[in-house]
């Protein structure tokens, strides 16, 4: 669910704030939806979407792709591979750094405050390099999907349901999902988290 949310707000920001509408309300409310979903994020996820289960050292991804340009057929397991986790934790990153510069040029909080002033003069810079980076990843994340779609792994129907076919991957093992009240309760913290972020960095 975390993941559609973000992809739609996602592309949403993209569209208006390319088209020159970073400062109307829709833009400015999309934003605010997106930093709560980003820290939802990083607070919460089921067993396979932590951040211990998928991400892996250099040595690990190396070896992935390794094995991919050899043409040895790689391990399908339940979650992110080496590769894909590394492109999570870009992305995750990147739109932190997105909301963070977005809410300082929209006024919602001020981050010269913590940073110093300097950091004002680069906010708009980092701003519009940062969504340039956003796209670049979205496409490579894109390309890979095709590939993969194409290998006959079934990934977006796996990211709608959660769950690959017992053919496509090389282990039984089904993923283990968080519970509802879990997720209630990390959504909560993360809106909380925000307000008091408005509140104190203004």
């Amino acid at each position: 669910m975390n993941h559609w949310l973000l992809a739609v707000l996602v592309w949403a920001l993209l569209i208006s704030g390319f088209a020159g509408l970073g400062d109307r309300p829709p833009h400015m409310v999309a934003r605010l939806l997106l930093t709560c979903a980003i820290v939802w994020r990083w607070l919460w996820g089921s067993h396979t979407a932590r951040f211990s289960q998928f991400v892996k050292g250099p040595v690990a991804v190396f070896h992935y792709f390794c094995a991919i340009f050899s043409g040895n057929k790689t391990k399908v397991t339940v979650g992110h591979n080496p590769a894909g986790g590394w492109m999570v934790m870009a992305m995750l990153m990147l739109l932190t750094c997105q909301v963070i510069t977005g809410m300082h040029l929209g006024g919602i909080i001020d981050i010269t405050i913590i940073a110093g002033s300097a950091v004002d003069k680069l906010a708009g810079v980092t701003h519009g390099v940062v969504a340039c980076l956003l796209v670049f990843c979205i496409a490579v994340h894109l390309i890979a999907i095709t590939v993969y779609q194409l290998k006959g792994l079934r990934l977006v129907r796996a990211m709608v349901t959660g769950r690959l076919d017992s053919s496509d991957i090389s282990s039984n093992r089904e993923p283990v999902f968080a519970s509802n009240i879990k997720v209630i309760i990390t959504l909560v913290v993360a809106l909380g988290l925000v307000g008091l972020l408005i509140l104190t960095i203004n």
